[in-house]
């Protein structure tokens, strides 16, 4: 294997002390050698910054920067625009790679000539329950994906989770993207950009990575209902994904896609707030989804793909004629929630 090209590793940290080393060694463990790793600690009030000095002075490979907190996107915005490997991949920081994981994707990218390679990943939960992706899943996400085959097909892509677990990027489509600061779920801005910029795509039937689902602050909570502090987010990155996708046919995909996953966002806005700002928040997200009704052919399109049964496909595409329309939108959320419930 050739171990000469250079791949960089970006790892956006902030106040996870707790799982940060255990990321760090599988990184620093992995087969592919010629890594650079990009700690990048995001104004983290805990004891990140020491720990990634430390770990800085026994592997030469890991770059150490220390910056003003910016949020998650911030991160990639810098580190993109500033790494100089031709590809990279990111691993989150309470998150950690299988020891062959770099060295698999890079091969698979480099036989195959392609811009973009995925491979699974683990759902590890505090309670010591693991769930393979590969397994769980298979037949809603990957059921469409020959496994291992270079495709310009990317419309199977565009309903795979956004996630950057187990992916390696080109770094040359990544360039000049815009993340919005301080928010959450940019990580999804980037991969949706990013496919709209690209011509290729491979999945590799192969798990690659492990994502501590449920720890202590993330923003997700129990039952997958978003935290109230992150419906903000959520807004802004709907918009700013919105305007950076390239004008062409994947992207009408991507746009049809937003519309569902909008509304499930919506959906996941907890039952018991009153808050008012959260209010305006689902106001706001509706009306995303009412401005991207042009794009509701192309969700169709998506639910019949990914969906198991005809009759669930079906069902979506019901629930979706409601979605896009101001005097039944409500209903149209009312509907979508019970038919997430008994998924």
């Amino acid at each position: 294997m050739n171990n000469k090209e250079s791949i960089a590793i970006i790892v956006p940290i902030y106040n996870v002390e707790k799982y940060l080393s255990k990321c760090i060694e599988s990184l620093i463990s992995q087969t592919y050698k010629n890594i650079e790793i990009f700690l990048v600690d995001d104004g983290s009030p805990d004891n990140c910054g020491k720990i990634c000095d430390d770990y800085a002075k026994k592997d030469k490979r890991i770059k150490v920067t220390h910056k003003e907190n910016g949020g998650y996107g911030s991160v990639l915005e810098y580190s993109i625009n500033n790494i100089k490997s031709e590809y990279f991949l990111i691993c989150d920081s309470d998150d950690w790679l299988e020891p062959m994981a770099v060295e698999k994707l890079y091969n698979s990218m480099k036989k195959n000539d392609v811009d973009l390679v995925i491979g699974g990943k683990n759902y590890v939960y505090s309670d010591g329950t693991i769930v393979n992706e590969l397994i769980d899943n298979r037949d809603f996400l990957f059921k469409n994906i020959i496994p291992n085959r270079k495709t310009d097909n990317l419309v199977n892509f565009v309903c795979l989770p956004q996630s950057p677990h187990s992916k390696l990027y080109k770094t040359k489509y990544a360039k000049n993207i815009e993340f919005p600061k301080k928010i959450s779920y940019t990580d999804l801005l980037l991969y949706y950009v990013y496919l709209s910029r690209i011509n290729s795509a491979m999945f590799i039937d192969d798990t690659l990575s492990n994502y501590y689902f449920d720890r202590p602050g993330n923003t997700v909570e129990e039952g997958k209902t978003l935290k109230a502090s992150s419906f903000r987010s959520v807004l802004i990155q709907r918009k700013s994904t919105i305007q950076q996708l390239r004008k062409n046919n994947i992207s009408n995909y991507i746009l049809g896609y937003l519309i569902y996953l909008t509304a499930k966002a919506i959906c996941c806005i907890p039952r018991k707030t009153s808050e008012q700002e959260i209010q305006d928040y689902k106001r706001e997200l509706s009306n995303i989804i009412i401005q991207l009704k042009p794009y509701k052919k192309y969700t169709k399109k998506l639910n019949i793909i990914v969906s198991t049964t005809k009759l669930k496909a079906y069902a979506k595409n019901i629930i979706v004629n409601l979605l896009c329309n101001k005097y039944t939108i409500n209903f149209g959320l009312y509907l979508l929630k019970i038919f997430r419930s008994g998924d």
